[in-house]
């Protein structure tokens, strides 16, 4: 059995460029990069944000990893990770399929805050659909 990680990428605030250093991870350690906001265009959600919304996206996200898990994948998920309940989803699946799990958290200065804050945000790429 090769060896399989799955890395929760990005808890922390939105728009510190999460993304773009979660694409270089996955590139780096050859794992496939899952990105929330991507699922959340798939699932026609961009724009609702209400609880029971974003855990139907948290699902998806946990449910692609899954599938990529058991196919000895390694996964790079780049979401926020805000709530215990998302959070525990992910949990649950790297105990469930002994995978190890690395959390990395992303931090920025109030400045670069307010800065990114003022730019309108880059469009959602698209990324593999798990069937």
């Amino acid at each position: 059995m090769s060896r399989r990680y799955v890395v929760d990428y990005g808890l922390g605030t939105s728009r510190f460029r999460k993304s773009y250093f979660a694409s270089k991870l996955s590139e780096r350690l050859k794992a496939v990069h899952l990105e929330n906001d991507v699922i959340r265009k798939e699932l026609h959600k961009m724009g609702s944000y209400t609880r029971e919304d974003k855990m139907e996206v948290y699902r998806e996200l946990c449910q692609r990893t899954e599938l990529l898990v058991k196919d000895e994948k390694s996964v790079v998920m780049d979401a926020t990770f805000q709530l215990e309940e998302y959070r525990e989803l992910i949990y649950q699946l790297s105990s469930r399929y002994e995978v190890p799990l690395s959390t990395i958290l992303v931090e920025a200065s109030e400045s670069l805050v307010k800065k990114r804050l003022e730019k309108p945000r880059k469009t959602v790429r698209q990324t593999m659909r798990c069937t």
